[in-house]
């Protein structure tokens, strides 16, 4: 049973522009991603963990507020803050120190089979691999890289994750 989410922030949460800084970019959500916050959150603890260049946890949770998302976020762990990247399993283990949680009772969500997914595999936690757009797919064409489940939208991610928590 899922007790808790991780999830990505750029091309999860918001639309990533190529090249852009967060701070410099469009604010767009991904779409269906309000509806499932709206939901998920009351069900259990959701943390971004995101890999940063330029933008600190205090960065992104402005960006939260200024989207009316902040509500919905337990906490938000950046790759900045923490000295360390995903796919490093030490930053998902940060992650399920601050749940107090074990790998097996976490979920993680993202865009990338070649950070976020390689991570959570590596860490011993189910993976969801939100697979919307193909802006990744050359980084990871040729690694044996095997999420729990792949889906193409929030709709399918939210029908997936109702028989898991």
């Amino acid at each position: 049973m899922i007790k808790a989410i991780l999830m990505d922030f750029g091309d999860t949460v918001v639309v990533e522009e190529e090249g852009k800084k967060l701070s410099d970019m469009d604010l767009e959500i991904v779409e269906g991603v309000e509806a499932f916050l709206s939901e998920f959150s009351t069900k259990c603890p959701i943390i971004i963990l995101s890999n940063t260049i330029h933008s600190r946890e205090a960065d992104i949770q402005s960006l939260l507020e200024q989207l009316n998302f902040s509500q919905y976020f337990h906490r938000v762990i950046t790759s900045l803050d923490m000295g360390v990247a995903k796919p490093d399993p030490k930053l998902y283990k940060i992650a399920l120190d601050a749940l107090n949680l074990n790998p097996e009772e976490v979920v993680m969500i993202g865009d990338r089979l070649d950070t976020d997914i390689k991570g959570a595999v590596d860490s011993g936690l189910s993976s969801i691999y939100l697979h919307w757009r193909d802006r990744h797919d050359e980084k990871s064409k040729n690694l044996n890289i095997v999420p729990t489940v792949e889906v193409k939208n929030y709709n399918e991610l939210s029908e997936f994750l109702r028989t898991q928590i």
